[in-house]
């Protein structure tokens, strides 16, 4: 978030910002796959995801 914040100072010239993130991250079965890279999950897929979204939710707010 630091990087959008100094962005927004830069006043008249072209800005950018890379990111290097990990598809898929903490999905069990999708993290480190191409699979999913330019498909969307089938229902039974993205109802895990959720499930395991909502898990890490839940840990995070603790």
């Amino acid at each position: 978030m630091k990087a959008f914040e100094k962005a927004k100072k830069i006043l008249g010239k072209p800005k950018v910002i890379i990111s290097y993130l990990i598809k898929g991250a903490d999905i069990s079965f999708m993290q480190h796959t191409r699979k999913f890279h330019g498909r969307a999950p089938n229902k039974n897929e993205y109802q895990l995801a959720i499930k395991e979204l909502e898990e890490i939710e839940i840990k995070l707010k603790k």
